[in-house]
């Protein structure tokens, strides 16, 4: 069930200051096999913000999918 929407993964790499290496994370968009949109909550299930996104573009070379 890797490499798709609602997949979970981990962050390999710190993304920014707020999200770093070993957030977890979930794909909400797939642009492509290596790119996709992701999110991540905290604790209390609200989304992290960060200079107000609330989703990313990320590369599967930051990605462990669990």
């Amino acid at each position: 069930m890797k490499n798709r929407e609602h997949a979970v993964f981990l962050l390999t790499k710190d993304l920014n200051p707020l999200i770093i290496k070993g957030s977890q994370g979930v794909v909400v968009y797939v642009y492509s096999q290596h790119v996709f949109e992701v999110e991540f909550v905290n604790a209390d299930g609200t989304n992290i913000n960060y200079e107000g996104q609330s989703t990313f573009k990320v590369n599967s070379e930051i990605m462990q999918f669990v």
